[in-house]
């Protein structure tokens, strides 16, 4: 199995999961809107709909990053050329990867302050609050993951080793 292939089903298994963390957050969003109304009451909706939502969170800013959807405004770097504006993405990479680098390590440092710290309801099911922030450091880890491969694909262009399909920048502007 080459690794195009192994990197697909890593990126379909992470679909998949936020799939379920995202219909899990808006199942017990709603169990918890609901429950309001009855006499019955389910333990911890609001604290799992929380938890999933910081999963959610910084997973599909990595699947954001890998898609190439997140948020950017080209409209002074569509004028340059291309190299430029490759260069420029390079820049904006190694500041990105600085950013996570440091968040991530205050995740884990507070990952370790709150490991035994109660969770509200959820703790009678074992859960910390430590535990809400594996999903921090696991979705910044695949953001450090993501900000390699496109830099890895952004130098092979700069060397002219092969012409990237997916880039930011706008083909028009090539020169």
């Amino acid at each position: 199995m080459n690794l195009g292939r192994i990197k697909e089903i890593f990126d379909m298994l992470i679909d998949n999961v936020l799939a379920i963390l995202f219909t899990l957050m808006i199942v017990s969003a709603f169990l918890q809107v609901v429950i309001r109304f009855s006499p019955y009451s389910f333990l911890g909706t609001e604290e799992m709909a929380r938890t999933a939502f910081i999963f959610v969170t910084y997973l599909g800013a990595a699947v954001a990053i890998r898609k190439k959807d997140h948020l950017v405004v080209t409209t002074i770097v569509n004028r340059l050329n291309r190299k430029t504006q490759i260069r420029i993405e390079l820049i904006l990479n190694l500041l990105i990867f600085i950013f996570v680098c440091i968040v991530m390590y205050s995740s884990f440092d507070m990952m370790g302050r709150t490991w035994t710290s109660p969770s509200g309801a959820l703790s009678e099911y074992g859960i910390t609050i430590g535990h809400r922030y594996i999903g921090v450091t696991a979705g910044l880890g695949l953001l450090l993951f993501y900000i390699i491969l496109d830099s890895r694909e952004l130098i092979k262009v700069i060397k002219g080793e092969k012409l990237k399909k997916d880039l930011r920048v706008s083909d028009d502007r090539i020169k």
